[in-house]
């Protein structure tokens, strides 16, 4: 009996310690949620984004990735620009929405909605991304898009070199400052890129500066190109894009000035005589996305995302002079089909524009202390005299 007895207590106490141990469920001890500090209340209310639940690192013919878990909800990106589906900027996306929806399984989606079908204006979608309508565009870093801030970035002749440019935007002091200045905006910079130089057309044979005195010259409604282009004697009118080809035709104006694959979209050499090779301009444009959409991503989609902005970032840092020269082909065909003869404008057409330029940058230095600081950060990247305009 007293071995029975001995060998009973031993069973109960191994049922209790049993009981005891399962009280607190399976999860492991060093699991997150044993631990009070992974939950954002515990830990004072921390925004710092949980490690990605989505398992081990994938990889595709672009690189590795993290993907998503089953639990993450599918999300739709708004996007919207002024470009037309062929251009460097709108395959960039289509090339973005495609990688992202392969990666997610088909979880996050870009839709795009290309060629002003959101909005009147580059300018007018990026208020709507800033607003939080829209959530992603693409638009210049320019006055057309961000005011009198950004206008030195639109002074002819100061920004022609290719490469410096793309330093500018890309790296460096003007670059960080550009993005704290969009994000003080409610936009934040994903990427800077080339859309290639301006150049002009005409009914008028033009080689020098004296050549442009009384030219009835088109320009976009930008107020920084309409005043350096009257500076140097140009009657500027400010025309919409669609309403140019019409008005070439009509002689309302006798020239333009725009990029090849404007040119060449809108079949401008078919009522002009002349293309001059100014490179006047050398064009850019920016990705932005909604700071609040982007910040309240789920912290696996924003990884995810993250990931994959370097991907389409190459794609246009390898691709977009291709386009830039295909463009710039399409108009020299253009050209010999309708008659149209290009020529390069005399060495002093480009010297005497940067001579005109010290009192715009004047102007666009006295708008506000940032567009001030961002003209003397610009000039610095480009290797000019950073107290320009002063």
């Amino acid at each position: 009996m007293k071995k029975f007895l001995a060998l009973l207590m031993v069973v109960v106490m191994l049922f209790a310690l049993c009981v005891a141990c399962s009280d607190g469920g399976t999860t492991p001890a060093n699991s997150p949620a044993a631990s009070p500090a992974a939950s954002p209340a515990a830990s004072g209310g921390s925004e710092t984004p949980a490690a990605p639940a989505g398992g081990d690192k994938a990889s595709d013919d672009y690189g590795e990735y993290t993907p998503l878990s089953d639990s993450v909800k599918a999300i739709t990106i708004v996007y919207a620009d002024e470009n037309q589906e062929g251009s460097a900027p709108a395959d960039g996306i289509l090339f973005f929405k495609k990688v992202l929806e392969e990666r997610s399984g088909g979880k996050i989606v870009i839709e795009p909605h290309f060629n002003l079908t959101l909005g009147t204006s580059n300018g007018d979608i990026y208020q709507s991304v800033c607003a939080g309508d829209i959530d992603m565009s693409t638009g210049t870093p320019g006055a057309a898009v961000h005011g009198s801030t950004t206008a030195i970035m639109d002074i002819p002749a100061l920004f022609a070199d290719e490469d410096l440019l793309w330093k500018c935007l890309q790296e460096g002091e003007f670059h960080d400052a550009f993005c704290d200045y969009t994000l003080s905006e409610g936009a934040t910079s994903l990427y800077f890129g080339n859309k290639g130089y301006r150049v002009m057309t005409s009914n008028k044979e033009i080689r020098t500066l004296d050549d442009l005195k009384g030219l009835d010259m088109r320009l976009p409604s930008n107020p920084t190109w309409i005043t350096v282009w009257s500076s140097l004697g140009v009657n500027a009118t400010s025309i919409p894009m669609n309403e140019v080809y019409l008005s070439l035709q009509q002689g309302v104006c006798q020239a333009e000035e725009n990029t090849y694959e404007q040119i060449a979209n809108n079949n401008l050499l078919e009522v002009q005589k002349y293309c001059i090779v100014t490179n006047h301009v050398h064009d850019a444009f920016g990705l932005y996305i909604n700071n609040d959409f982007y910040a309240d991503m789920d912290p696996e989609v924003r990884t995810l995302f993250d990931e994959t902005i370097p991907v389409v970032s190459k794609w246009w840092d390898d691709n977009c002079r291709a386009y830039n020269e295909a463009n710039r082909q399409r108009c020299e065909e253009q050209a010999a089909k309708f008659g149209t003869t290009f020529i390069e404008p005399d060495a002093s057409f480009m010297e005497g524009m940067v001579n005109a330029t010290a009192e715009i940058v004047n102007g666009a230095r006295s708008y506000s202390d940032t567009a001030d600081n961002l003209c003397t950060l610009a000039l610095r990247m480009m290797g000019l005299d950073e107290n320009l305009g002063k």
